[in-house]
């Protein structure tokens, strides 16, 4: 069977489990009431180191936190805080813890009385508790209702009601004296009540706070107490003016919750292009950031994200480490818009360990690059099987090359050769035409030499054939003449 109080410790945000964690130190005698299935008794034992006993009226729940405990009071009767079993152990302890369990008590007084034998001088109790002065419960009580709950400000278990003033009276009339008081505030929601129920939450932090948690001890640690309020959880925003240097615009002290916000920023009177610094909160923080807009008669105006000092961002979530978050928007030509709207959710805040509580985020982005580097190394071999396929291939050619870059160099060489020998062939027959050449220049000179004298010679018998016909024709003439 589950107890509706079984949970899980939640390390990562500020509340009452992680106020308390932070005023134990490591290594101390612990006695837990009402640890339920031990969340924080883990915690202080296995990341610790503390001895802690438990004292636990639902037996399953107790069992299960037994793991981590010296001794255990367990159970409808032992386990039962206001039977006292509990109050005859022989020993002291550093810290006595009361994480949401006085309110439950029909007599809270005298417990706290009981505890009085069994602290150290120097020890400490810590004790979370409702506020009954939450503006929630005021709203109801305005109407005249008090309605009870399966848990929360006024779960249906709950016998004793406190409000900071009443509670501390109530230990100072014990006999013990306030180290510290922290009080956890919630976002006071808008209501149709506006006038009352938005005037009390402006007067008074009392009814903003949804929870205390009391350090208190035996002797007067301090000479005045400390009281820590959760201011924190509000936003402003700031103008560029002419200079391009930002002024506050406003402080919004409306607190909120881990939820989805719409804020509406007031611009009026800026009628050109100005920057607007958005301040989210007042310590670090994760936000996923929503629209941006200006909503004008013909839709909404998107408005340019410039910067932030975010120390990284994915999908439009934002992790600060800073005490100061800020977003940068540049608006453009603003004549009669009077408001900006920015949409955000606040996913968590004041990180007591800034890195833890990226884990499961940066957890899953490491199992998907995990993932991916899975695949890539699968590639990355297959690619290398494939260079080693290739090298073989390349040595392969190389060789085939180197074979055919020999054979065609053989090649090259035996052309060569045979240039040369063609080359000593032609140089031979050049010799050979040359003397030819001369050879047949003798020949033509001595042709053209006779042909001379065979053209004398017959030049000559022509001259003496025609003398012969020139003295036959005379004869003939003078034969017939007479």
């Amino acid at each position: 069977m589950s107890f509706k109080y079984d949970e899980k410790l939640d390390l990562y945000s500020w509340n009452s489990q992680t106020i308390i964690i932070e005023k134990i130190k490591p290594n101390s005698s612990v006695l837990e009431f009402g640890c339920a299935n031990g969340r924080l008794t883990k915690h202080l034992n296995k990341e610790m180191g503390c001895k802690v006993t438990i004292v636990e009226i639902d037996e399953e729940s107790g069992k299960e936190a037994s793991k981590y405990a010296t001794e255990c009071f367990l159970g409808n009767e032992r386990g039962n805080i206001e039977k006292y079993y509990w109050s005859e152990i022989n020993e002291k302890f550093d810290y006595i813890v009361f994480a949401d369990v006085l309110e439950h008590l029909y007599s809270p007084d005298k417990v706290l009385g009981k505890c009085k034998k069994i602290l150290k001088e120097d020890g400490l109790i810590l004790i979370s508790i409702p506020n009954v002065a939450n503006y929630s419960i005021i709203n109801q009580l305005l109407k005249g209702e008090f309605n009870y709950t399966e848990v929360g400000l006024l779960d249906n278990t709950h016998l004793r009601f406190f409000t900071k003033k009443t509670f501390k009276n109530m230990i100072e009339k014990i006999g013990y004296f306030v180290e510290s008081i922290v009080a956890l505030q919630a976002y006071v929601k808008k209501t149709n009540d506006v006038t009352l129920i938005d005037n009390i939450c402006k007067v008074s932090s009392e009814s903003q706070t949804y929870q205390y948690i009391f350090s208190i001890s035996l002797t007067n640690i301090k000479d005045s107490f400390e009281e820590v309020l959760d201011n924190r959880l509000q936003y402003s925003y700031y103008l560029s003016n002419e200079n391009n240097k930002f002024e506050i615009a406003e402080v919004n002290i409306d607190k909120y919750k881990l939820t989805e916000h719409k804020v509406s920023l007031n611009i009026a009177g800026q009628t050109s292009s100005f920057f607007l610094r958005f301040d989210p909160i007042e310590t670090n923080c994760i936000i996923r950031l929503g629209k941006v807009f200006i909503p004008t008669i013909l839709g909404n105006k998107e408005i340019k994200l410039i910067g932030n000092n975010s120390d990284f961002n994915d999908n439009e979530v934002y992790f600060f480490s800073t005490e100061d978050p800020q977003f940068i928007f540049e608006v453009e030509n603003t004549y009669d818009e009077n408001e900006i709207i920015i949409e955000f959710e606040l996913l968590n805040y004041d990180l007591q360990n800034y890195i833890k509580c990226l884990f499961p985020y940066l957890k899953t982005e490491i199992e998907k690059n995990l993932s991916l580097s899975y695949e890539l190394d699968s590639r990355i071999k297959w690619y290398e099987e494939q260079i080693i396929l290739k090298e073989k291939d390349i040595k392969s050619y190389e060789e085939d090359f180197k074979n055919k870059i020999k054979w065609y160099e053989e090649q090259i060489h035996i052309k060569d050769e045979k240039i040369k020998w063609f080359e000593k062939h032609i140089e031979l027959k050049d010799e050979c035409i040359e003397n030819y050449k001369d050879e047949i220049s003798d020949k033509i000179r001595k042709y053209e030499k006779e042909i001379e004298l065979k053209d004398i010679e017959i030049s000559e018998k022509n001259n003496k054939l025609e003398k012969i016909c020139n003295n036959f024709i005379l004869r003939l003439f003078i034969k017939d003449k007479n």
